[in-house]
C-alpha cells in the first residue's frame, strides 16, 4: 500500500455540516439532495465509505474521528478490521507500521493464513514476520496449524495490541 497525500479537513467547517450516529455521518443540513437527518457515504471499491463535501471526496472514518476527537491523525486504523465500521470505538490513531500489523490476510495468499506459505514441494509451510522492515524468517513447519500457532505467538510478542493473525476481530 502506498503513503498517499491525505486531505486536510477543517473542524469548524466538518462540524457544521456532518454528526455522527452509531458510526454513521449525518447531515445536518439541508445541501443538494441530502435532508437533514440523511445517512451519508457511498463505498468504494476497498470497502471504506467516502462522502462528496466542498467537491472533494472525504472518508467517513476521518470524518468520524475529528468529530470524536477535535484533530485527524495522518493514519486511522480499524481495530476490527472492518473497513464499513466506523463507530468511533473501532478506530483508533496509528502510524503506517502499525496500521499494517492490523492488516488482514491478503487476497492473494494461498495457505489461506497471513505469514504463511507452503512450500514448493508441497511438505511443509513456512512461517514469517514483518518486524521493523524485515521479513524476520520463523521456521518450517510440517502442519499448517502448527506454524499458525507459532505465528500467532510471535505476532503478539513483536506487534503487541495491533497483533493481527489476519482475520477480522
Amino acid at each position: 500500500m502506498t503513503q498517499q497525500k491525505r486531505l486536510a479537513m477543517d473542524y469548524d467547517d466538518i462540524f457544521h455540516f456532518f454528526k455522527i450516529e452509531n458510526g454513521d455521518v449525518v447531515c445536518k443540513v439541508k445541501a443538494n439532495r441530502k435532508n437533514p437527518g440523511d445517512i451519508l457515504g457511498v463505498v468504494n471499491y476497498e470497502g471504506y465509505k467516502k462522502i462528496r463535501h466542498n467537491g472533494k471526496y472525504l472518508f467517513a472514518h476521518r470524518i468520524v474521528y475529528l468529530l470524536t476527537h477535535g484533530y485527524c491523525p495522518e493514519v486511522i486504523d480499524h481495530i476490527n478490521g472492518d473497513k464499513g465500521d466506523n463507530r468511533p470505538e473501532n478506530l483508533r490513531a496509528v502510524n503506517f507500521k502499525e496500521n499494517r500489523y492490523n492488516s488482514l490476510t491478503p487476497s492473494n495468499n494461498t495457505s489461506g493464513a497471513k505469514g504463511i506459505h507452503q512450500l514448493k514441494d508441497g511438505y511443509g509451510f513456512q512461517a514469517s514476520i514483518k518486524y521493523n522492515g524485515k521479513r524476520k524468517f520463523l521456521g518450517t513447519f510440517k502442519l499448517l496449524e502448527e506454524a499458525q500457532e507459532f505465528l500467532d505467538l510471535a505476532r503478539e510478542m513483536v506487534h503487541g495490541k495491533f497483533a493481527n493473525s489476519g482475520v477480522r476481530v
